[in-house]
């Protein structure tokens, strides 16, 4: 009775972790690759910073083994990385999207504080620069903003500066301005570029000075200053090059977007810049601009964020993919042996006659060109994965009807496509300019189809049916769908709406308004008669056949409720916080309920990107579940081990389940060096034991099966004399 109360207690303690935001449950398995807008290099060592929640990622052997090095800082951002000159341990980051400012590293990474006391409101924590002044870190300078006209719009407020190390932070000028880009050149002197004032610089005794130089209205987005060069990217207006600290500047390469410029030498003068589709080098032996492009550097994807030094150049691409280096100034190319896991995932989809087998879709270009292909296929549950499907910036994939064999991939301005062989060939069904937002197919009626799309061509936006699988739609919806899903049995369907969630009674051919009207719908998940619709600011709502219910749990709003899935007697749901306005939640979820959304837990945990993301991001696979996420890639629910990276498994944790969430039967692996005396108890959400073994010797690798168990979320404890107890927290759905 004694060990049945301790393990009491440690339910209630590991009901505690697992439903706080720092329980860990998570495991990234892939795919590599990622947005890289930044690197900074130490010696052997370089750090690369993601773009949107992708986190920082340190490698110390030229890219063949990455660490992820911002686990505990939620949804970080790279934007700018910069490493001390003057101590290599000495890190800055700046997370341009607000969540974070400025971190601070002194252990080269391993370790990071926040440093933006004194900076109020979101445009003051969009830190997009830093300037180290001094050789202790102490003085700092930094650019705030990004583009003050965007969707959503990202304003700065100036430049800030500390004499503290960042501890404490003073208005120091420009203030009112968005300012992306900031740099000091040797003789002290500091240039800010700004969006759609130019660049300016630091005089004497005059505050700050507009380079005249450079047109007034220039979109300064990027600048570089090493020894007496001075090198500034602007989009739209080219190059502009100083060989006297900023003196003078010289334009280049006139009317050209530049997306990053990177001073490699100071004699021979060497440059690196991004342009459209282009990466060209500027030689002051030649005077000249030459394009380095050639394979694997594609001269169709743009390079997003650059660094070089000396014959070292390193690229992030605008692909969603593996950074790519030359060690012999542009001449030649490699790609990396492995590269970080922060890829921006759109969507999840299980082979139904293949378990092992996952399909994922991913983010490009944001364009109908300069895309590779967007889909990802692991055949080992996430093992391992390789790129495949047509090239587009991919926004949804599935099979459809759910357990055929038929698998849809829809795109951005590339249309849609389906396979007929699992995904090894593809055609295009429905061609042109057309955002695919979401596909559905009648499980009963196999060759009725419904596909919602924009069509960026001719601006016209519906949901479309097809009764001969997908060879002629015609429209039967003036409004767009951001999600579409057929019942199970009959010929009801629904549609989720920017005004509410419509209803079919005739197999999709008519459509009427149905609920939540005026109500922004991104998802919709089907419950037996229920339907549950997720809404863009993040409530949740159940759809009976008699009424509406809010079944919104306590996460925080607003944010985008991306997915919806029901397993069993569980539903899951997952919200993201990305590429949202600033007024909303900056971080996404991950919630689970036993009791059709009365009652709530999150399963959050220890992920470092928290955004649950795109049209149908989670799924089970290997009895276990999966979510796409934008900027972790694909992440798995593990046994709810603890470890300090997503994934790593406890050194005394003594009991773990087979499948979680565990369908129908909870099966428990008892993980031991030797044999022992125990008990294995289980425990519901309100502390009632329901389940026991009884005492008695356990072995290495024994197994027990709890069966008899309705739907639920239950904690598994091992105990024995020896004084130790082990949890899992099981989910457990219905029948299997």
């Amino acid at each position: 009775m004694e060990r049945v109360l301790q393990a009491a207690l440690c339910f209630l303690v590991a009901f505690f972790q697992v439903s706080s935001a720092d329980a860990q449950f998570w495991s990234r398995i892939g795919p590599e690759g990622g947005y890289f807008k930044d690197f900074a290099f130490a010696g052997t060592t370089v750090i690369a910073g993601s773009d949107d929640s992708g986190g920082l990622w340190r490698t110390p052997d030229g890219g063949a083994t990455w660490q992820c090095i911002s686990s505990g800082l939620k949804d970080m951002t790279g934007w700018t990385i910069e490493i001390s000159p003057f101590d290599p341990e000495v890190v800055f980051a700046c997370d341009a999207y607000g969540r974070w400012g400025l971190m601070r590293s002194d252990d080269g990474g391993s370790t990071w504080e926040q440093r933006t006391g004194g900076l109020s409101g979101m445009s003051e924590m969009r830190v997009s620069g830093v300037v180290i002044c001094s050789p202790d870190a102490e003085s700092l300078l930094i650019s705030t903003g990004m583009d003050p006209g965007g969707d959503p719009a990202r304003p700065g407020n100036g430049v800030f500066a500390s004499s503290d190390g960042g501890i404490s932070w003073f208005p120091a000028g420009l203030q009112g301005m968005t300012v992306p880009c900031i740099a000091r050149a040797a003789n002290g002197k500091v240039f800010a570029g700004t969006h759609g004032s130019g660049l300016w610089k630091t005089g004497s005794d005059t505050g700050w000075a507009p380079v005249t130089d450079i047109p007034a209205d220039a979109v300064v987005w990027q600048i570089d200053a090493c020894g007496p060069i001075v090198a500034a990217a602007t989009l739209g207006d080219g190059i502009y090059l100083s060989t006297d600290t900023g003196a003078s500047f010289y334009g280049f390469l006139p009317g050209q977007f530049c997306f990053d410029v990177d001073i490699a030498r100071t004699y021979p003068v060497e440059v690196y810049a991004s342009l459209v589709v282009d990466l060209v080098k500027f030689s002051s032996q030649s005077g000249a601009w030459v394009s380095v492009v050639s394979p694997p550097l594609s001269d169709s994807i743009l390079v997003m964020g650059l660094e070089a030094e000396g014959d070292t150049v390193w690229c992030g691409l605008l692909a969603n993919a593996s950074p790519v280096v030359s060690l012999d100034g542009g001449a030649s190319w490699r790609s990396l042996q492995s590269a970080p896991m922060s890829a921006f995932m759109t969507g999840i989809a299980v082979d139904p006659s293949d378990p092992d087998r996952l399909l994922a879709s991913s983010l490009g270009s944001y364009n109908d060109c300069w895309n590779l292909p967007g889909l990802f296929e692991s055949t080992d549950q996430g093992a391992s994965w390789q790129r495949t499907g047509p090239a587009a910036h991919g926004l949804t994939v599935d099979f459809r009807p759910p357990g055929g064999d038929a698998v849809y991939f829809g795109t951005f301005a590339e249309g849609l496509f389906r396979s007929d062989d699992g995904g090894s060939t593809w055609s295009c069904i429905r061609p042109g300019r057309r955002v695919i937002f979401d596909v559905a197919v009648d499980p009963d009626a196999p060759l009725v189809m419904l596909e919602s799309e924009y069509d960026l061509d001719t601006s016209s936006q519906g949901l479309y049916r097809s009764t001969d699988g997908g060879y002629f739609f015609e429209k039967v919806l003036d409004t767009l769908a951001a999600c579409v899903a057929f019942a199970l049995g009959g010929q009801t369907a629904y549609a989720g709406t920017p005004g509410g969630v419509y209803r079919s009674l005739d197999d999709g051919e008519t459509w009427s308004l149905w609920r939540l009207p005026g109500v922004s719908i991104r998802t919709i998940g089907l419950v037996g008669s229920d339907v549950f619709a997720g809404g863009e600011m993040g409530h949740l709502y159940r759809l009976t056949p008699s009424g509406t219910i809010d079944v919104t749990g306590p996460w925080e709003l607003p944010l985008n409720l991306d997915g919806v899935l029901s397993v069993g007697g569980l539903l899951f749901v997952g919200l993201s916080g990305a590429e949202l306005d600033s007024a909303c939640a900056q971080h996404g979820s991950a919630w689970v309920s036993s009791d059709l959304g009365e009652t709530w837990m999150e399963l959050t945990g220890n992920l470092g990107t928290t955004h649950i993301y795109g049209s149908g991001p989670l799924a089970v696979a290997g009895g276990k579940l999966v979510a796409s996420t934008y900027g972790g890639g694909i992440v798995r629910l593990d046994d709810g081990a603890s470890g300090t990276e997503p994934g790593e498994r406890r050194s005394d944790r003594f009991l773990r389940a087979r499948s979680n969430p565990a369908r129908g039967v909870i099966t428990l692996e008892v993980d031991l060096e030797r044999s022992v005396q125990g008990e294995i108890l289980v425990f519901d959400l309100s502390g009632r034991l329901v389940y026991t073994s009884g005492e008695r010797m356990f072995s290495p690798g024994d197994v027990e099966t709890v069966e008899g168990l309705s739907s639920g979320v239950y904690c598994c404890s091992f105990s024995c004399p020896d004084g130790f107890v082990s949890d899992d927290v099981v989910l457990l759905s219905g029948p299997p």
